[in-house]
């Protein structure tokens, strides 16, 4: 596991009952959860999550997800972002004819 240093924060009530935001630094603190999302799963990751699995503590999350889309849905996809951007696009200039649009 990579060595890395985190800012991690939390909620805590001071003698008021106020409740104070804290900050504190982590040295190389163990990572607690990985989340892993791939657009194609397939047997050839697995020898590497099981290298990953087999180095973590028993209290570790992990979360594997996969999304497989084909070419044509990525395409459609891409073309209903297009289409809404330019609607948008078209809403703020009918909104304000002088505004400056960047498609």
């Amino acid at each position: 596991m990579p060595i890395v240093d985190n800012i991690e924060q939390t909620m805590t009530r001071d003698e008021e009952g106020n409740e104070v935001q804290q900050w504190f630094l982590l040295r190389a603190p163990q990572f607690k959860h990985l989340n892993l999302c791939m657009n194609k799963l397939d047997d050839d990751i697995l020898s590497g999550i099981k290298d990953v699995l087999s180095r973590t503590t028993e209290d570790f999350g992990f979360t594997l997800t996969g999304n497989p889309l084909t070419a044509e849905d990525v395409a459609r996809v891409q073309q209903n972002v297009h289409e809404a951007h330019k609607k948008s696009v078209q809403i703020m200039r009918n909104a304000d004819p002088n505004s400056t649009v960047i498609e």
